[in-house]
């Protein structure tokens, strides 16, 4: 798949991918993308059947950035600016990704514990000038 979408495509192709439980599987499918021309690789720290409220297998998320030659952003059980340090002192990722927590704090990665009340501010103001597809939902 990746080899096709470089040949159809000028942009990067990049995956997202989550660790296996035998690691090996995870760095053989790490190095047949690389053989294949991606440019990096996404990877949630958590088995398919791990819950969410299990801590991501960091040792897994190491590894695989070690088999590596092309960036490895990770992802997975990000709520905290520390969470963003740890995970990158821990793994030696090139980057970090997160969901659930952005959708609370879009101001994590410039280290804010809470969204900002300036921020909040900014939103309200850009969504009554352009609208929003979030009326009446509540994050938090």
């Amino acid at each position: 798949m990746v080899k096709t979408a470089k040949r159809r495509s000028s942009c990067p192709i990049s995956i997202k991918i989550r660790v296996e439980d035998d690691i090996r599987e995870t760095v053989e499918l790490c190095r047949r993308a690389e053989m294949s021309g991606v440019s990096w690789i996404a990877v949630h720290g958590r088995t398919m059947r791990m819950k969410s409220s299990e801590p991501p297998l960091l040792d897994h998320l190491t590894q695989v950035k070690q088999s590596c030659r092309v960036p490895v952003i990770v992802n997975g059980t990000i709520s905290s600016p520390s969470d963003i340090g740890k995970t990158y002192e821990k793994t030696g990722c090139d980057g970090i990704m997160s969901a659930r927590a952005v959708l609370g704090n879009p101001a994590i990665f410039k280290g804010y514990e809470q969204v900002p009340q300036e921020c909040l501010e900014d939103f309200v103001n850009i969504s009554l000038l352009v609208g929003t597809c979030y009326v009446g939902a509540v994050v938090g």
